[in-house]
């Protein structure tokens, strides 16, 4: 079982890296085409998809602060760079999960 979700967690950064590719491809034929290079942030794709803006608020001053701040640099971050890293990421993880535990063993023992 431990395989299965190993290998599904490296499907998912394929995909991720598969989307993340294409919105960098889109990008550069963009700027081939108009000279424009179009800012797409992670906050953008996730209106784009649907996903509701998420804004927590809380009474303590200094709280709300790093609240604040951490959201506004996560949404601001490029979207087509996020997921190919966290994707690969995803991908390496994933693989190595899925990885059965008497390869490791063989691995180690130099057999």
């Amino acid at each position: 079982m431990q395989w299965l979700g190993g290998k599904v967690v490296a499907i998912v950064g394929q995909i991720m890296m598969g989307i993340g590719a294409m919105v960098l491809l889109n990008k550069a034929v963009t700027w081939l085409r108009f000279g424009e290079w179009n800012r797409v942030t992670v906050g953008a794709g996730l209106e784009l998809i649907g996903v509701p803006p998420f804004h927590p608020q809380q009474s303590w001053i200094g709280l709300q602060k790093i609240i604040d701040w951490s959201i506004s640099t996560f949404m601001g971050l490029p979207l087509d760079w996020s997921l190919l890293v966290v994707g690969l990421l995803a991908f390496v993880v994933g693989n190595f999960i899925a990885l059965p535990v008497d390869d490791l063993d063989q691995e180690g023992s130099g057999n």
